[in-house]
């Protein structure tokens, strides 16, 4: 958030509108739809169990679903430009537990993710 040379830390949140779309359409279709917070890292690909900063069990602590790359940028950016954005996510490696998602599990859940997606743009 350093590009925006604000003072103090900034809470950037995808669009609520966007985001009730998206719950009305997976429960529509009978599908399941996680929201929460998620922690956005550049250090995504680092062993983030090992972190001396901040372990992943203090994440976890506060309620983060997740760990990924882009979405805080999305939605300061959008924020920025006036524009709605939301990010849905596929989850495929719980860094909590250490399990990983099989292959063909993860395309039938990303397959779930843009047909939900999809019918939420039309709502």
């Amino acid at each position: 958030m350093k590009q925006y040379n604000l003072k103090g830390s900034f809470a950037p949140i995808g669009d609520y509108g966007l985001l009730s779309a998206v719950i009305k359409s997976a429960e529509a279709m009978g599908k399941t739809a996680k929201v929460g917070n998620v922690l956005t890292t550049d250090a995504f690909y680092r062993d983030q169990t090992a972190s001396v900063n901040c372990p992943m069990k203090n994440w976890q602590k506060l309620s983060v679903l997740a760990v990924e790359m882009e979405t805080a940028g999305l939605y300061a950016t959008a924020a920025w430009l006036g524009k709605k954005a939301l990010s849905m996510l596929l989850v495929t490696d719980l860094v909590f537990d250490g399990e990983v998602i099989a292959a063909e599990e993860r395309g039938e859940r990303f397959m779930d993710m843009v047909e939900v997606a999809l019918e939420a743009a039309i709502l």
